[in-house]
């Protein structure tokens, strides 16, 4: 299968920037939600010591904040839904507007808002692992939100049976003011949407792009992953760096919870002279960003770094069979990595190849 155009790889990796920045925003959009919930936690606890209450009076009253923490959850779902929808119609536009920069005299298929709706609202997380694995959107946000409503129902159930006052039960939900109530339950709770929200706008983007290929299939013939060239890249994703798949099955990212991998089309091989020079972001261990070539994959790219950046990335041994095991790239992945793309520990490698150990001093 032909591999990527790299003027392709340049604008979505530049465009992968702008997409990290939209979830920030996503995910920022939660606040007044979780200034509700606080809200509702001071009314509700905000009665007599609760050290006074019977067993039966304090499940009522858990009961009622955990109805009332899940309406707020639904009111925000809503909200949330809307942009993740959004999202999906603007990245199929991108898409085909990529597309038509590069292969002229081309009228590409857009695909309806509906259609893309309906995608990502059906189209399940297949490559997330554990038990994310497999949902579908709705249920998908319905379980991380699960967590800090049924944390916050045991917190104050707990703090009854422990002998907690009322304030105490409190700055364990909301948090202390001296720590931006950072040391509150809610605030974790507001780091998982802020997870919730990147996956799910990386699933979205991915979804309506997987449409737009599908839509376009006597051009599009398949997908290049690309991950992001940093040191915050998770090893499943160094793995698929280059990877390429059919555009029919994938797999898609997003690969883990807050995955930042992005991929490109493969065009049919009649768009083989599209291999003109292009570049993609990459940022060192000072923060740096500079270009690279397109073409390079994240390991070959590692390469070309320190001694120092390549084992704060893969660990020292590693980093030393990286450099003086004598392997080429693709070797050292293969090493590194099983066919599930998990990487192997360090007795597996040394089972299967010692003699890169020997060479190394290992």
């Amino acid at each position: 299968m032909p591999k990527a155009p790299p003027l392709l790889i340049q604008s979505t990796t530049r465009h992968q920037v702008y997409l990290e920045g939209h979830k920030t925003h996503v995910a920022n959009e939660f606040k007044p939600f979780l200034k509700k919930m606080a809200k509702i936690v001071n009314q509700r606890l905000g009665v007599k010591d609760i050290t006074e209450f019977n067993r039966v009076r304090l499940e009522k009253m858990i009961k009622h904040i955990h109805d009332d923490v899940s309406d707020v959850y639904r009111s925000h779902y809503k909200v949330w839904c809307e942009q993740v929808y959004d999202l999906a119609e603007y990245e199929a536009g991108f898409e085909v507007r990529s597309l038509s920069n590069i292969v002229d005299n081309c009228d590409f298929a857009l695909p309806s808002r509906s259609q893309l709706e309906s995608a990502v609202k059906n189209t399940p997380f297949t490559s997330l692992p554990g038990p994310d694995k497999g949902k579908l959107l709705e249920s998908f946000y319905a379980e991380w939100s699960m967590k800090t409503i049924n944390s916050v129902d045991g917190i104050v159930r707990a703090g009854f049976y422990n002998g907690l006052t009322t304030p105490q039960i409190v700055r364990q939900i909301i948090g202390t003011p001296k720590l931006k109530f950072a040391d509150g339950q809610l605030n974790k709770g507001n780091r998982d949407i802020e997870i919730l929200t990147r996956t799910a706008l990386q699933h979205s983007a991915a979804v309506a792009r997987k449409t737009v290929g599908l839509a376009n299939s006597d051009i599009v013939r398949g997908i290049q992953i690309v991950a992001t060239l940093d040191g915050r890249t998770s090893t499943q994703c160094k793995a698929r760096d280059g990877q390429i798949y059919p555009i029919s099955t994938g797999p898609y990212p997003p690969y883990h919870p807050g995955c930042r991998t992005s991929f490109v089309y493969t065009l049919d091989n009649r768009y083989s002279f599209l291999d003109k020079n292009a570049t993609r972001a990459s940022r060192n261990e000072s923060g740096t960003v500079t270009p690279v070539d397109a073409k390079k994959d994240y390991y070959h790219w590692l390469k070309d770094q320190s001694k120092d950046f390549q084992v704060s990335v893969l660990g020292k041994k590693r980093a030393v069979l990286f450099r003086d095991g004598k392997l080429s790239v693709e070797r050292f992945k293969e090493l590194n990595y099983d066919k599930n793309f998990k990487q192997r520990t360090l007795e597996e490698m040394e089972e299967l190849e010692p003699l890169v150990f020997e060479r190394a001093g290992l």
